[in-house]
């Protein structure tokens, strides 16, 4: 207790400092007025906070890491309140990008074309050919020996510690028959060479070489990724190997270290391994005008604009049948669907005695496979069914960004749903008629198609469950999960976005 008196008396430092020179004395007097005088803290941290900063990011990676959840946080809000501003201040940067990107794609794609088309029926692709004939090989080998300087084949995630294999991705050309003899073999090359040369941990193993193929491999503290080479590789794929190692390490840090055999959770995974699926070709002389791929681009656009004006003028005579059939006396088309290759045309008949066939006949050709689905006309009947499927069909459950859970609102919106369709379904029997309910989840473009499909499939088995656990019977819904390849709106406003992470629901006569 004395010494702490000692550190918090003020008296005594005061006339020890009496004699010292005066910079000193304004220094020691400026620390003794902060410490007696807590307000002055924020300004002292002020003064020093931008150099504690530069300093601390030097040392280490610890102030990035601990922004990171903050910064996110702060970006999300922005977006979330006017999303303009942030877009308004990036353009200037995204927008040059976006435009060179473009660019540089669409002269990678010409040369592209042309080099393909010019070692098909030039001279050189002739001679490769021959000595693919000449020497027993394939033609893809001989292509691959000549154009390819290196190419991943396959990409193997090894649990370290077990030697299991978690997760693997491999090219279309990949000759690879047993993966996890494969892994087998890998792990105990890499044990015997570390256990023999007495090689420490800290200097694992990072490179194979068997037969034609090349193994490189990259380690982390319980992991280990393989990938299988054909040619030399260059520097560029171990920096992409290790980017990829610490991004699984950290997205499955829970399920590594929990890890008992179990591989499901890392299937996951494969989006971030298809990185290292690099390739690179050899440089060959370029054409100074790409003749080939000018000739192949013209032939190609005469014949897909051919190819798309015949489903166009198909689809306005179609247009002109549903006309011509909408006005026939006591029919009302109601709604057109494409299911199986058919389309299923819905709608009301008074007069069934009008010749449909004949009218259909005359405005298509034999190509077209219609069902028709008629309703009789049965007047209070006919319209609460009509009502009730429009009070199901514009519904949206609308799920928040990367979620798969039910809201309150979203609750009660289903079990209203529930029960309309039950009182469908006892209209349907007055009717003698099926309905049933078709199920259409959707995810937001993130750039992965697969993450996309599994978070609407995710999204639709929410709803079906929640469904199913309120009465609803199985063979009464059908399921769509369609990630983001058919979005119900093309905006990028936040509304936008909000659609295309919904769930939304068709009813449909069942036959």
């Amino acid at each position: 207790m004395e010494n702490k008196n000692k550190y918090l008396s003020y008296k005594p430092l005061d006339s020890k400092i009496e004699n010292m020179e005066n910079i000193e004395l304004n220094q020691l007097k400026k620390l003794q007025r902060a410490l007696k005088y807590e307000n002055l803290n924020a300004e002292i941290v002020s003064e020093v906070l931008p150099q504690s900063i530069i300093m601390r990011s030097h040392k280490d990676t610890m102030l990035p890491v601990s922004l990171i959840n903050s910064t996110e946080d702060a970006i999300k809000y922005s977006i979330k309140n006017d999303s303009e501003v942030l877009s308004t201040a990036l353009s200037p940067i995204l927008g040059p990008m976006i435009a060179k990107s473009v660019s540089t794609l669409f002269q990678e794609f010409i040369e592209s074309i042309n080099n393909t088309i010019e070692k098909s029926v030039s001279f050189q692709g002739l001679r490769w050919k021959l000595e693919a004939k000449k020497t027993g090989k394939s033609y893809a080998e001989i292509l691959f020996l000549h154009t390819f300087l290196y190419r991943v084949e396959h990409v193997f995630l090894i649990h370290k510690k077990t030697g299991l294999l978690i997760n693997e991705v491999k090219s279309s050309d990949s000759t690879i028959v047993d993966s996890d003899m494969v892994t087998s073999m890998l792990v105990a090359i890499k044990d015997f060479v570390n256990e023999s040369l007495k090689i420490s941990k800290e200097k694992d193993v990072d490179a194979l070489e068997v037969g034609e193929y090349n193994i490189w491999l990259e380690s982390a503290s319980s992991l280990t990724l393989a990938c299988v080479i054909k040619g030399a590789p260059n520097l560029e794929l171990r920096k992409k190997m290790r980017e990829t190692i610490s991004i699984i390490r950290y997205k499955y840090d829970v399920d590594l270290d929990n890890f008992n055999g179990n591989i499901d959770p890392f299937k996951t995974s494969s989006p971030y391994l298809e990185i290292c699926l690099l390739s690179e070709n050899k440089s060959f002389k370029k054409n100074k005008f790409p003749i080939f791929a000018v000739i192949f681009i013209f032939l190609f656009l005469s014949v897909s604009g051919y190819l798309t004006s015949i489903p166009i003028m198909q689809n306005i005579k179609f247009h002109k049948y549903i006309n011509a059939l909408d006005s026939l006396s006591g029919t009302r088309v109601t709604r057109i669907v494409n299911k199986n290759f058919k389309k299923h045309i819905y709608g009301i008949r008074v007069n069934q005695s009008e010749n449909v066939d004949e009218l259909q006949k005359k405005y298509l050709s034999g190509n077209y496979k219609i069902v028709y689905h008629w309703e009789s006309f049965n007047g209070s009947d006919s319209t609460e069914i009509e009502k009730l499927k429009e009070s199901i069909e514009t519904l949206y459950v609308n799920f928040g960004a990367n979620s798969e859970e039910l809201s309150p609102d979203q609750i009660r919106s289903l079990n209203n749903m529930i029960i309309n369709f039950k009182k469908l379904k006892e209209l349907a029997v007055n009717q003698k008629k099926q309905f049933k309910i078709n199920i259409e989840a959707r995810s937001m473009d993130i750039g992965n198609s697969n993450l996309e499909f599994l978070t609407s499939e995710r999204r639709a088995n929410t709803v079906v469950n929640f469904l199913l656990s309120n009465g609803f019977l199985r063979e009464d819904c059908d399921i769509s999960a369609l990630g983001s390849s058919k979005p119900i709106s093309t905006g990028n406003k936040e509304k936008d976005s909000i659609l295309n992470r919904s769930v939304i629901f068709s009813v449909i006569m069942d036959d």
